[in-house]
């Protein structure tokens, strides 16, 4: 995979987005099975986009463990996997966004970091005991 490629089903989305670590200024190579993980988020990032019609600018989308830790990020945190990525819309609310989406969680695939924050938390973990709407830490 080249960092200019695009992910496989998600024509809007690069590797590069999903594999910078902004506060090393560097890509991360993951194993091959976080890089079908990070195929699987990116096919719901790619149905936001489609929905919304506006870039979508990613946060922080896979941590190996080392950079988690350096960035103070939750011990079992499902971006050191691959499965979670936080973003925000051009143009619209992190409130918007998350009104948005909240309906439409299970039917994504996803849980959403219930949270009011300038980004918008999305995993595709199972959704455990909270249910597809988390509070942080879980």
């Amino acid at each position: 995979m080249k960092l200019s490629d695009s992910i496989p089903g998600a024509r809007k989305f690069t590797w590069a987005e999903a594999l910078f670590l902004r506060k090393w200024a560097f890509h991360a190579y993951p194993a091959d099975d976080v890089v079908e993980n990070i195929i699987k988020i990116a096919l719901v990032l790619q149905m936001i986009r489609n929905f919304y019609d506006k870039r979508i600018y990613v946060h922080s989308w896979y941590r190996p463990d080392a950079y988690n830790q350096f960035v103070h990020g939750a011990p079992f945190s499902a971006h050191r996997s691959g499965l979670a990525v936080d973003f925000h819309v051009d143009g619209y609310t992190c409130k918007d966004v998350r009104s948005y989406l909240e309906p439409r969680l299970e039917q994504f695939g996803i849980r959403m970091e219930d949270k009011t924050m300038n980004w918008v938390h999305i995993d595709a973990r199972d959704p455990g005991p909270q249910g597809r709407l988390f509070q942080r830490g879980i």
